[in-house]
């Protein structure tokens, strides 16, 4: 693992790039894999008694709200990638500083 070049000092915070990308790419890969548990485990409830569980639902439930944070790092991993042949990348919804 390689020493990233962030950096938060003063008024300044410094990003790097390709640590940024590489925690996409991490989160990505967790929220996928996340996804699939839950699709087998859903895929092996085949009994009708398996859906009278408690686990049914719940399950369903995980799987829908860990699919929206997968599809939230797909696209920023998507993004931060093709940000690489781009000549500008602008950061939004950076809260405001009280009293600046």
């Amino acid at each position: 693992m390689r020493n990233s070049q962030n950096d938060l000092s003063g008024t300044l915070v410094k990003v790097d790039y390709e640590v940024m990308l590489q925690t996409a790419g991490i989160a990505y890969s967790g929220m996928r894999q996340k996804v699939e548990n839950y699709l087998s485990e859903l895929q092996h409830m085949i009994k009708p008694e398996d859906f009278l569980s408690a686990k049914f639902p719940l399950r369903a439930k995980y799987l829908a709200e860990d699919a929206e944070r997968l599809a939230v790092a797909a696209e920023m991993y998507h993004n931060l990638l093709n940000g690489k042949t781009r000549e500008r990348i602008e950061v939004v919804n950076k809260p405001e500083i009280k009293g600046a």
